[in-house]
């Protein structure tokens, strides 16, 4: 029943009663992509089937080719236009090797050369020869390339147009190869028809683009604009994912479809999404106003909506949206790991690095007590001036050097004093910055980098860090021995100060809090009747963010000792934060140690273990590493318990006894049995 031949008989079936391999042209081939049809390069091929020649046909050929004389005409005004439509292909070669800056050459003919068919291992068929309409002949990254532009009689760029520029290009780039001084521009173009048409074209009428604004747009250079526009949309809960934010939208899109709740293989089925009316702030709202939330009806749906808005049972309320409503900062409560129930001693670490050369600039350590008092011994701030292209390692050496200094310095006061401290950075760059610095330090040849230095970057690093980057800084070479941190810590010592805000603080902002939302939403309000405080560091909030002090270092008109202040003030910032942070807490609930689980241990300085062998060293820390993290994870699973207020990890346990350690008392439980929903 087929009325054509397949694909594996179609070239023998062609070459029935003739010897002659059967070609096709680039123009007809790229139809295929318009219709994409087999059949039409079969019909191509075959030389037997008739093609439509009616005058609508040879009018649109007419047509082209007026276009192409027009262009031509238009190119003579400011180009040289070489006529190449009578030259041979045979020729070609030698045109492109005396082809200069700045010349169109038109109707070139080419041969595809019998070596391309053997590279790309393809028989039975070949390409007729092949005619670019134009040439362009530019310079481009120094040296001479050719750029191919196709004249069409249409007022849009198709794909078959598309599909013929980029084959001329692919074959040329092959015929190109051996031309020395000759390549192919990464560029291709259309010389369509008139556009005075288009300005009686009708557009697609687009009356709303779907779109959602989160922490990812932060580095966006669109970001304060889209901002703007994301007010009142469902960005007003910060840092909410693209899903959640789907998930929101169709699960109150539900209820005004007769509560049919869209999955979202609904939306990758090819159906279009109407966006015209898509819910936003408000609908979120109404949908917990109206109660609709406590239905039981949609009890699963709106148990991931709870879970997404931090919705409190008890209060029957949104902090995000109570934060909105009444334009107040909210302490979300939700039961962390990420932040210390009460801390001897606060170290913030600042450090600004430069993405061109890929070294810090500048850094600022500071030691607080914990109830925010500076430790002015141990307050230090260091910078650079722009890096030398030759001196960068060596004064990034150096820089790195008097920052480990004082850093070991701070360790060991802090050793000596048995403080339960913990460690701050506010943004989760400047700890890449941090360990990434120390990395590259404890990686550097010893003859560049003194052992002295490479000890004491290890000694920071492993007091500072805990996590698989460790195992960065162990060499591969198999006649050096490895140091490896002998220790776990059970809780991170150094603390993202960003994370903790994000998970706990509810402010009336879209996407994502920037350093001005939590000094004016956070800071200010919480330190209302401490004027001092505010009125010593507002001056300077504008000026303490990493993209603002980078801004201020690039610009070269900047003395260090401002950098440095930059950096002093963005650590009194974060102290401040901190506090801020405790003050709302303590405000929200009386019983402190159901949202804040853990206290820091003791600091005390990691001991190192030392191994013969790297392999070895790497076998010990991932075995440790694999234990650590099973029993952290089945604690997470535990621990969502707190957060989700649901039982879905639950786990029953029996009282056994009291535990005293030191003046605390510990209570000890024994795990009955484990149930999984």
């Amino acid at each position: 029943k087929q009325k054509y031949p397949t694909s594996q008989r179609m070239s023998q079936t062609i070459l029935d009663g003739s010897e002659k391999t059967p070609s096709i042209s680039i123009s007809d081939f790229s139809k295929h992509c318009q219709f994409n049809c087999d059949k039409l390069i079969w019909n191509f091929l075959n030389k037997k089937r008739k093609r439509d020649t009616s005058t609508l046909k040879v009018a649109s050929k007419n047509r082209s080719e007026e276009i192409k004389k027009y262009v031509i005409k238009q190119l003579k005004k400011s180009s040289i236009v070489i006529d190449h439509s009578d030259t041979d292909p045979s020729k070609a070669r030698e045109v492109l090797r005396n082809a200069q800056v700045g010349q169109f050459l038109y109707q070139l003919k080419f041969k595809v050369l019998d070596e391309l068919y053997d590279k790309l291992e393809t028989k039975g068929i070949k390409l007729k020869n092949f005619v670019p309409d134009f040439i362009e002949v530019i310079e481009e990254d120094g040296e001479k390339r050719l750029m191919i532009w196709d004249a069409k009689a249409s007022k849009e760029a198709r794909v078959p147009y598309q599909f013929q520029v980029a084959s001329y290009v692919f074959l040329l780039k092959h015929m190109t190869e051996n031309l020395r001084g000759i390549s192919m521009s990464r560029l291709g173009g259309l010389f369509l028809s008139s556009s005075e048409g288009l300005k009686r074209q009708t557009f697609p009428s687009v009356k709303k683009v779907s779109w959602h604004f989160n922490a990812r747009c932060k580095t966006c250079e669109f970001v304060d604009d889209c901002r703007k526009e994301a007010e009142g949309t469902m960005a007003m809960i910060p840092y909410l994912s693209t899903e959640n934010a789907s998930y929101l939208k169709r699960a109150i899109r539900s209820v005004k479809n007769n509560n049919k709740f869209l999955k979202e293989n609904n939306h990758k089925s090819g159906r279009n999404e109407i966006v015209e009316d898509e819910p936003d702030y408000k609908d979120l709202a109404n949908y917990l106003s109206h109660h609709i939330i406590n239905d039981e009806d949609t009890r699963n749906i709106n148990r991931k909506i709870k879970q997404i808005i931090k919705y409190d049972n008890d209060q029957n309320s949104s902090p995000y949206l109570d934060a909105h409503e009444t334009g107040n900062v909210q302490f979300i409560g939700t039961p962390t790991v990420t932040f210390p129930q009460k801390t001897d001693h606060n170290l913030v670490i600042v450090m600004s690095s430069d993405p061109f050369v890929l070294y810090p600039f500048g850094w600022a350590i500071c030691l607080y007590t914990g109830d925010g008092k500076i430790i002015k011994e141990f307050r230090y701030a260091e910078s650079v001036s722009q890096y030398k292209q030759d001196e960068a390692l060596s004064a990034f050496i150096i820089f790195m050097n008097n920052f480990m200094t004082c850093l070991e310095e701070t360790f060991e006061y802090l050793s000596n004093n048995k403080s339960r401290a913990c460690i701050f950075v506010y943004s989760e760059q400047e700890k890449i910055a941090i360990q990434d610095s120390l990395i590259e330090l404890m990686t550097l040849n010893s003859d560049i980098v003194s052992n002295n230095i490479q000890q004491k970057a290890a000694q920071c690093l492993f007091n500072l860090f805990e996590d698989c980057s460790l195992l960065l800084a162990v060499g591969n070479d198999d006649s050096e021995s490895s140091k490896l941190s002998d220790e776990w810590r059970e809780f991170p010592r150094l603390i993202v100060l960003e994370h903790s805000v994000k998970e706990n603080i509810a402010i009336n902002v879209p996407g994502f809090y920037s350093v001005i939302d939590v000094w004016e939403q956070m800071v200010k309000p919480v330190f209302k009747d401490n004027q001092e405080l505010l009125i010593e560091l507002e001056p300077h909030i504008f000026n303490i963010d990493l993209e603002d002090i980078h801004s201020m270092w690039a610009s070269g008109n900047v003395i260090k000792d401002e950098i440095n202040k930059s950096h002093l003030f963005r650590s009194e910032f974060v102290n401040i934060v901190i506090q801020a942070y405790y003050t709302l807490l303590n405000k929200s609930t009386n019983n402190v140690a159901s949202i804040l689980i853990f206290s820091p241990q003791v600091f005390t300085l990691s001991k190192f273990r030392s191994f013969n062998h790297h392999y070895l060293g790497k076998l010990y820390f991932f075995k440790q590493f694999e234990a650590i993290t099973t029993c952290s994870r089945i604690k997470l699973d535990r621990f969502k318990d707190f957060v989700q207020g649901e039982a879905i990890y639950g786990i029953r346990v029996k009282f056994d006894k009291i535990i005293k350690e030191n003046s605390e008392l510990e209570a000890s439980f024994i795990v009955l049995s484990e149930s999984f929903s």
